[in-house]
């Protein structure tokens, strides 16, 4: 438990590549089979030392002193089963992710791909976790919340099933928690133990860097041999919220409208990768409806 603690611990604060991490598990397992605990320590530690410089330099102790908050929590594999059986059962899931993904860096990005992909449940995301799963997806909702889009709203209003992905149960998804998908079982991945049950009683919770989580939720789907589950009723209801196109707008002659400025300017720079930065406004919600992230 203390060397899964201290490998997340520093896969948060520092990550480095993929190589380095399972080269540095292999190790601290090994010291932590050998209960050799200060080796376990100071394989950790010097993991860490290697990145103070890094741009997560700055947030060093308040990352850390969030990190050692689950240093406690032992996430076992029957936990990861139990997500897996519950998304193999459900009818009307969803996949709902934040900046968790995004913090856990490019290898969480891809294992989110994969998992929908693996399950086929639509996906859905907080301002904060825009990029991590591709716009130009089938099972892309859009943004979620009172910005969001309407079939995001409601295809979490309906749900049997969320599973959040690094992401919070603020009032700005929620709305009135009397009303908040009243019929989905819930499932909370976090790195914050503080965060979970906070403002929703979830039914599963699990404390880990979401990345990690990830990893071990494909590893138990592909262990138990799932098969890809029929949401096809799923998704005609899903077009049919989609078929009211909630952010068309009435386009002008005499004035460029805003929405079709970043419309137009996503579609001159889509092939070329782009870094989209704003201000907090109006102009913040338009760029995270009508960019194709």
């Amino acid at each position: 438990a203390k060397a899964i603690a201290l490998l997340d611990t520093a896969r948060l604060l520092a990550p480095g590549t993929l190589a380095e991490e399972a080269a540095l598990r292999r190790e601290i397992f090994v010291a932590d089979e050998m209960k050799a605990s200060d080796k376990v320590e100071s394989l950790g530690r010097e993991y860490l030392d290697r990145f103070r410089h890094s741009v997560y330099a700055g947030n060093f102790r308040l990352r850390f002193a969030v990190a050692v908050t689950h240093l406690a929590f032992v996430n076992d594999e029957k936990q990861f089963h139990r997500l897996d059986d519950m998304l193999a059962a459900a009818e009307r899931p969803i996949l709902y992710t934040g900046g968790g993904i995004i913090n856990s860096g490019p290898e969480a990005t891809r294992l989110l791909r994969e998992l929908a992909e693996l399950t086929g449940a639509p996906v859905t995301s907080t301002l904060m976790g825009l990029g991590a799963f591709p716009a130009s997806s089938d099972k892309w909702l859009g943004m979620l919340g009172m910005h969001g889009t309407y079939e995001a709203n409601m295809a979490m209003n309906r749900a049997d099933l969320i599973i959040a992905l690094g992401s919070r149960f603020d009032d700005r998804v929620t709305g009135r928690l009397d009303a908040f998908s009243p019929n989905s079982r819930k499932v909370h991945v976090d790195i914050d133990r503080s965060s979970i049950n906070k403002n929703v009683r979830v039914d599963l919770p699990i404390i880990a860097d979401v990345g990690s989580a990830l990893a071990d939720m494909i590893a138990a789907w592909k262990a138990r041999q799932h098969p890809k589950p029929d949401l096809a009723e799923r998704f005609r209801r899903i077009e049919g919220w989609r078929a009211r196109r909630c952010l068309d707008f009435a386009e002008r002659q005499d004035v460029i409208m805003p929405q079709q400025a970043i419309r137009s300017l996503y579609e001159a720079t889509r092939h070329l990768a782009p870094i989209i930065t704003t201000e907090v406004g109006q102009h913040q919600m338009w760029a995270a409806q009508h960019f194709g992230f």
